[in-house]
């Protein structure tokens, strides 16, 4: 039988041994909590990107309609 002091020692050991997993998952979340970030800011960047690029597209669209809408008036006005 365990005496009083290897008792004590060895509460004390698994005490260490939880502050230890403690400490290590607090750090994981941390991390996942950093890449989670991460992603988030590289998906909103990318959607921004796409964003940028439908108006563009959009633009570029309505000056080609604008366009081919002025040449059909000159047209006209020529008859």
């Amino acid at each position: 039988m365990p005496s009083a002091n290897q008792a004590q020692a060895e509460v004390q050991m698994l005490r260490d041994q939880m502050a230890q997993m403690q400490v290590s998952i607090v750090e994981k979340i941390a991390q996942l909590k950093a890449n989670a970030a991460s992603r988030e800011v590289e998906a909103r960047r990318k959607y921004d990107e796409l964003q940028q690029q439908l108006k563009t597209e959009e633009a570029a669209k309505e000056a080609e309609a604008a366009t081919r809408a002025a040449e059909a008036t000159r047209k006209y006005d020529k008859l």
